[in-house]
């Protein structure tokens, strides 16, 4: 088509809550994650099929109902789990990449990633899977590289990937809920970016933080770069440092990552602008998760209000109850149950139980509906 309209949104899904966690005694921090969830659906992926297998027995052993889910399994044992899963006949599945595309179940609550991405276009598609019907979906990202380690805004990292500038941050993720105290980075910048030129804009990231740190090794030693003036000149600090500062004046848009050309580092006319007149700009320093842990996370966003585990569990009953008579998947039903259940249980203190009459009020239009489709 020649002069077709293209309309373009946003990649950024604001309902999603995205949270980072290092990856020590990782199979039981998940059971604890989902026990302390108890009843939400939820997604685990692991790379390798005996990974699945493993953490769903560990699951399993401890009272979570879980199934796993891979390419080795049959056909027909892969479509009777998803149908389990659809049906919240189970909670959790462990799977490999091969489950989710095309799954239709709106109200999957969490998504964890056992083991590192192979790619952020693969992590951002995956924990996409969550929260679609507008709840709050919680990513519990276990490991990664340069993305875990960053202490900025997890949205705005991953949209500026995907070449897409967000103004402010989210509000909603670890590292906004839970800032790391920020310092002047003009200076570190400038810095980071004399290098990048003087290299003539040739050399990835890590490259860079070598020179900066002057770190001899063979890569460095194999273009003389150990005998450059500017070699060691931040030495100060360790590459874990510079990356991190590399990494904001990416997002800053002072540098550009060229990914046609592995990744090559570029100055963009801002970042130009910026050697030549140096203002004050705050950045932060990486999360080192070698050096402090906490096992308790950062809290995360809630589901929007007031949740009373009891009645949730009852209203969750109450429509799969309905769902089973009807032969439809519960979210058919009513999806949102946090929504409700936040709304009932405001009246709950004052109306008693009248606040599962409700819920049945909520209800009844779906069964009626049910009844003419089915006549």
């Amino acid at each position: 088509m020649l002069e077709a309209e293209v309309f373009k949104d946003s990649f950024r899904r604001i309902n999603l809550y995205y949270e980072v966690r290092p990856k020590i005694h990782a199979a039981k921090e998940i059971v604890k994650y989902i026990l302390s969830h108890k009843g939400k659906s939820g997604i685990i992926y692991c790379l390798s099929r005996k990974k699945v297998e493993e953490l769903a027995q560990s699951l399993q052993v401890n009272g979570i109902k879980a199934l796993p889910y891979h390419a080795g399994m049959d056909a027909a044992t892969r479509a009777r789990t998803q149908d389990m899963f659809i049906m919240e006949d189970i909670d959790v599945i462990v799977a490999t990449i091969a489950f989710g595309m095309g799954i239709d179940k709106p109200d999957v609550r969490f998504v964890i990633h056992f083991d590192v991405p192979k790619s952020l276009e693969g992590y951002y598609q995956e924990t996409g899977r969550a929260g679609r019907d507008g709840e709050i979906g919680k990513q519990l990202l276990l490991e990664t590289v340069s993305y875990a380690e960053s202490s900025v805004c997890r949205p705005k990292v991953l949209l500026n990937y995907f070449g897409e500038q967000m103004e402010g941050v989210c509000g909603n993720c670890d590292n906004c809920l839970n800032p790391k105290e920020e310092f002047e980075g003009k200076n570190y910048i400038s810095t980071a970016l004399e290098v990048i030129l003087e290299v003539k804009e040739r050399f990835k990231a890590e490259h860079v933080a070598w020179i900066l740190t002057g770190t001899k090794n063979s890569a460095i030693k194999a273009y003389s770069h150990h005998k450059l003036e500017i070699f060691g000149i931040g030495s100060e600090k360790d590459d874990r440092f510079w990356n991190a500062i590399i990494r904001q004046a990416l997002i800053a848009r002072f540098v550009t990552k060229d990914i046609d050309n592995y990744g090559l580092l570029k100055l963009n006319p801002a970042g130009l602008e910026f050697l030549d007149h140096p203002y004050s700009i705050k950045v932060t320093q990486d999360h080192d998760y070698e050096k402090s842990m906490d096992n308790e996370g950062s809290g995360g966003a809630g589901g929007g209000g007031v949740m009373d585990e009891e009645l949730f569990s009852l209203l969750k009953d109450l429509r799969k109850k309905i769902a089973k008579k009807n032969q439809l998947p519960p979210f058919v039903i009513v999806s949102a149950i946090p929504y409700y259940s936040g709304r009932i249980a405001k009246y709950r203190r004052s109306g008693g139980w009248q606040s599962l009459q409700i819920w049945k009020g909520i209800c009844r239009p779906y069964k009626n509906s049910c009844r003419r489709e089915r006549n």
